[in-house]
């Protein structure tokens, strides 16, 4: 079953899905082509039944230097329902470079009712290191294990850190694997799905 249906000016990507007071909450990437340019911007839909869904609504701003985009899911802290984002800056025509650049970062956005949410906050996964110096970093995922929360994202593989309070990170390293990084609980261990792309058949800076 199609939700929305793609055409040759819009695009929707990057879907995950939550539960909250009897609501089915979608959340996913919408990119629109103008002029050239490439934009994107996170969308929400919800739905009592999984098969009628409400007019997508924009989370974040219409602005191709940041480009918000790829919602990683949702996790609650305290009264907060956290939403992981990247950034995903295309600032050159599409044709030119059809990726984004290197200040792409990732973010967290919050909300308690599921209707307004907060303004994308940057995350800083490296410890000290400021943001001008994280390089580039795509895709977040955020899992609760005891009293961290665990944060993995696209860079040299899958990299990850470690948090208790999703504000101070610990860098802990990052494993040989792909992009689009989940992770679940699976008969008491923890399971890792990634995307991979062969080298041959795709730019190497996704």
């Amino acid at each position: 079953m199609v939700l929305f249906q793609g055409n040759d000016v819009f695009a929707y990507r990057d879907p995950t899905c939550t539960f909250f007071r009897g609501k089915y909450y979608l959340f996913f990437t919408l990119s629109e082509k103008e002029n050239g340019y490439m934009y994107n911007r996170v969308a929400m839909s919800s739905s009592e039944d999984l098969f009628h869904w409400s007019t997508p609504k924009f989370l974040t701003k219409k602005d191709r230097n940041l480009n918000f985009c790829s919602p990683g899911n949702v996790i609650c802290q305290g009264d907060d329902y956290v939403l992981c984002i990247t950034s995903y800056p295309m600032p050159q025509p599409f044709a030119e470079y059809p990726f984004a650049n290197e200040t792409a970062r990732i973010y967290t956005m919050r909300t308690k009712d599921f209707e307004t949410f907060s303004e994308p906050q940057m995350l800083l996964p490296k410890g000290d290191t400021p943001a001008e110096e994280l390089g580039r970093m795509i895709d977040p995922y955020i899992i609760q294990k005891e009293d961290f929360y665990y944060l993995f994202y696209k860079q040299n593989g899958a990299s990850f850190s470690r948090s208790k309070d999703l504000q101070h990170w610990e860098y802990l390293g990052h494993a040989n694997v792909g992009e689009n990084v989940c992770v679940l609980q699976f008969s008491g261990e923890y399971l890792m799905l990634h995307q991979f792309f062969c080298r041959a058949a795709h730019n190497s800076h996704s």
